[in-house]
């Protein structure tokens, strides 16, 4: 039973950014003309997941306990350099390289976003500038809601994996939109 509630758990925190990576991939090929198959929705949906390679890499460190999973995967000035600028360059050889490039852009920044809001730990936006701070957006800090706050690490509030399932297995705003999300983008897929 706690098998299932963890496969449960997982998929509904990945749900938002798989069905984001397949928007992203279904728009821009509507927008570059392109023949869209299943493969370049499997790519969107690869490239919405990837900041969080380090899960899987983070559980097997940890011997099969989670903790924060934030390794340099989850530092947007590095990961998206390195993912699109390879891809801009090589445009030049191969064009469709440069769709993929504005496709990485857009489902990184996502979900770097998406990290960022709600109860999650946030991203370390400014890193290497700024090491310190995890930066998470329209949350309250000392009693004001504020769109930016940077919290340091003694300010992060790690949850237990008990209490993320608890989060990700109950109905609450954050969920609710991404299920909406998912719905209104299988919709868009299927029908346009």
């Amino acid at each position: 039973m706690k098998l299932v509630r963890f496969g449960v758990g997982i998929s509904m925190a990945i749900l938002t950014d798989i069905a984001f990576g397949a928007l992203v991939v279904h728009l821009f090929g509507k927008v570059f003309l392109l023949n869209i198959t299943t493969y370049f929705y499997l790519i969107g949906m690869f490239l919405a997941l990837l900041p969080d390679i380090d899960t899987p890499i983070m559980w097997l460190y940890k011997h099969g306990h989670f903790s924060i999973h934030r390794l340099g995967t989850h530092y947007p000035l590095i990961i998206i350099p390195v993912i699109c600028l390879p891809l801009i360059i090589l445009s030049v050889i191969w064009p469709i390289l440069g769709y993929w490039a504005l496709v990485a852009f857009i489902c990184l920044l996502f979900h770097y976003i998406h990290d960022s809001i709600g109860k999650e730990v946030g991203e370390k936006w400014l890193w290497p500038i700024d090491k310190k701070n995890y930066y998470k957006f329209f949350i309250k800090k000392n009693g004001k809601r504020r769109i930016v706050v940077a919290l340091n690490e003694k300010e992060i509030k790690v949850r237990s994996i008990e209490e993320w399932l608890k989060d990700s297995l109950r109905p609450t705003p954050t969920s609710i939109i991404g299920v909406v999300i998912v719905i209104v983008v299988i919709l868009i897929i299927a029908f346009w």
